[in-house]
């Protein structure tokens, strides 16, 4: 389970939400999470957002991920574009194996 930074709503600091906390929301794969960003991005439906190094405590250890970072108004709108996107696209099993 990843430490949450500060999310949309709340205090005065402008409102931010993390490619981290959507694969959190998403239950996806942050890498996936990201070529996601990148894509709809380049298709021009939202701005690609800062990347900015994100520290995190895994379950033995701290690490700084480099995580996309949402913020204001328009960074609210776009992440919810990612998250709907990311949502809807299932993830893709590579393997023979039937998973039911």
């Amino acid at each position: 389970m990843l430490a949450v930074q500060q999310t949309f709503g709340g205090n005065d600091a402008p409102p931010t939400m993390s490619s981290l906390e959507i694969e959190s929301l998403t239950g996806s794969r942050h890498d996936n999470v990201k070529v996601a960003i990148e894509r709809i991005a380049a298709k021009g439906a939202i701005s690609l957002p800062a990347m900015q190094g994100v520290k995190v405590q895994r379950e033995r250890r701290a690490e700084t991920v480099d995580a996309y970072i949402f913020t204001g108004d328009k960074g609210r709108r776009d992440s919810i574009i990612v998250v709907a996107a990311v949502a809807a696209d299932p993830p893709r099993c590579h393997s023979n194996v039937l998973h039911i």
